[in-house]
């Protein structure tokens, strides 16, 4: 009697699992063809499919969804005066689409990229006066970095229902611009006129941590995002690079700095359940894609200006 393969050495990440190597059993008889031993079989890692990456795409005030990033199969919402300046950009749980628009002060909820289901949230420049990034929470709660008036905002519906807001005061929060939270449900929020990367607990403010390496390090942080293993990176725009770090004591920084050729002005940063990093720039009209902080494998989604221009930040629902 043949016993099967054991011994199966897995890689679990972020949900996914990879078979990295098998053993065949002892009493595999050596005279069997059908039942040769493999001393160790590696296997090709496959890379599980993050799904589709939304994109606010300021140059053309629309909602985009990369349904492929390989091949560059785009959706697009582009609905009017009712997206203007789209800076953020969020997708909830259920598949719910959030994009603020900076001129206009408001933040708009779609169901799809059909627009079906759509409500507007705008409570007044006195609560929101020019949204940048945006955030959801694992159970449906909306934050809103709200830049000129220095604060975040929490609502638990669009509805602007449960509505918290965090005013550190300009000396802690100045010029907010990305906003992101980890598998522990504390708040990243990257601060853009104080070159610093602030950590809160909950909407009161506890456990108020500041990261603030100095403007050699950051300068102007854009966006945030955590990656399964709670490792922070920040998108520092003037000096055109991405860093990364593995906690708010800044051990384990990694840089990324390739130059303005493919990285000018970064915004938006997202990292997929395999670990690769996707980024925005100022300047650039695409979105990169690399698959470590090495620069390994550089991938530039470049559509058609009238599709995709000037994207901010970028999302995969979480």
């Amino acid at each position: 009697m043949k016993a099967g393969i054991q011994n199966i050495t897995l890689l679990i990440l972020s949900g996914a699992f990879y078979i990295l190597s098998c053993r065949a059993p002892l009493e595999c008889r050596l005279d069997d063809p059908s039942c040769a031993p493999v001393a160790a079989a590696t296997f090709l890692l496959v890379p599980k499919d993050p799904g589709p990456l939304f994109a606010a795409s300021r140059g053309t005030n629309a909602a985009v969804r990369v349904d492929e990033f390989k091949s560059g199969q785009l959706s697009i919402y582009q609905p009017g005066a009712s997206i203007d300046g789209p800076q953020g950009i969020a997708a909830d749980f259920q598949g719910n689409i959030y994009i603020s628009s900076g001129n206009i002060d408001s933040v708009m909820r779609i169901q799809d990229m059909s627009g079906s289901g759509q409500m507007i949230y705008n409570p007044g420049i006195a609560t929101l006066d020019r949204p940048t990034g945006m955030a959801v929470d694992s159970i449906g709660r909306i934050y809103i970095c709200s830049r000129d008036t220095d604060s975040l905002i929490r609502i638990d519906h669009i509805d602007g229902s449960g509505l918290v807001i965090y005013q550190p005061g300009i000396a802690i929060l100045d010029g907010p611009q990305g906003v992101a939270i980890d598998g522990l449900g504390r708040i990243y929020i990257a601060s853009g006129l104080t070159d610093s990367v602030v950590r809160i607990d909950d909407m009161s403010g506890a456990r108020q941590t500041i990261y603030a390496p100095g403007a050699a390090t950051i300068s102007a942080p854009k966006r945030i995002d955590i990656d399964p293993f709670n490792r922070i990176y920040i998108t520092s725009e003037v000096d055109d690079k991405l860093i990364r770090i593995d906690d708010m004591l800044g051990s384990g920084l990694v840089e990324y700095s390739p130059g303005t050729a493919i990285l000018d002005g970064p915004v938006g940063v997202e990292v997929d359940i395999n670990g690769w990093i996707y980024l925005t720039t100022l300047v650039g009209k695409g979105i990169l894609r690399i698959e470590d902080m090495l620069g390994t494998n550089a991938t530039i989604l470049d559509p058609d200006d009238t599709q995709l221009d000037f994207p901010q930040q970028i999302e995969f629902i979480r």
